[in-house]
């Protein structure tokens, strides 16, 4: 589902984006909801060889697509495709070549590749041919691991190293999350806890209204269980506090 919940569009160009998706970061909230390659989980330079493959008609997005066309499908995990890549990217970078011109870079009149769009161009392939060459595949993302071998046969197995440079470390998410508040210490409570729920039984066919007490930094969650005793099964899903029948 969208988070994008309603957009506001005034004379001057600007728009204003209303949405439910939230985190410490301002601006990595503004670069989710900004257009264009600043927010995808990817790097630009792997969308454009994953298309660049489907236009030459050398890979397929989806398994249907490679049967009816008769092509392999792509995947990451493939050192056949991972190769085929890394020769594009080597013409590329030789080249100079820039997927569909680089006009899916520019926005509004701003092109997000600078204004030496080539070099910029040239400079991103080399540091994903050097990814490739350093780890042999383009799983290239900004996830906290880095994925270095696969084993797709039985017995399957991944080897994943850590990246050093992850920005949201433990350090980046306690300052996010607890000096912000005033906390400069691990507090004792960290970890939510129920202490009290009231009423603690309720009768079938009935409304009830559940009080929940927790204990916890920040902006903790509860979740209610209701189980029948007699049966031992879960009347009712895990939700948060509100009114709710049960039967």
């Amino acid at each position: 589902m969208s988070t994008i919940v309603g957009m506001q569009f005034f004379p001057n160009g600007t728009v204003v984006i209303y949405g439910n998706y939230w985190f410490p970061d301002p601006n990595f909230v503004a670069a989710y909801y900004a257009p264009g390659f600043p927010s995808f989980a990817n790097p630009w330079v792997v969308l454009a060889l994953e298309f660049y493959a489907y236009q030459q008609g050398k890979y397929a997005f989806t398994s249907g697509e490679a049967q009816s066309l008769s092509i392999p499908q792509a995947d990451f995990r493939s050192p056949q495709f991972n190769q085929y890549l890394a020769s594009v990217l080597q013409n590329w970078i030789k080249t100079g070549y820039i997927w569909d011109n680089g006009s899916w870079a520019v926005i509004n009149g701003y092109n997000f590749l600078g204004p030496n769009a080539t070099a910029t161009a040239i400079q991103d392939y080399e540091d994903a041919l050097n990814f490739y060459n350093t780890y042999g595949n383009f799983w290239i993302s900004n996830g906290p691991y880095i994925l270095k071998s696969i084993t797709t046969v039985t017995p399957q197995s991944a080897i994943l190293v850590r990246w050093s440079g992850y920005p949201y470390n433990y350090t980046y998410w306690f300052n996010q999350v607890f000096v912000k508040l005033g906390v400069t210490s691990v507090p004792i409570n960290l970890i939510p806890s129920i202490t009290s729920v009231s009423p603690t039984t309720i009768t079938a066919n009935t409304t009830a209204s559940l009080t929940v007490s927790v204990s916890a930094v920040g902006n903790p969650e509860a979740y209610v269980y209701l189980i029948n005793p007699a049966t031992g099964r879960l009347s009712m899903r895990p939700s948060h506090p509100r009114q709710r029948q049960v039967r």
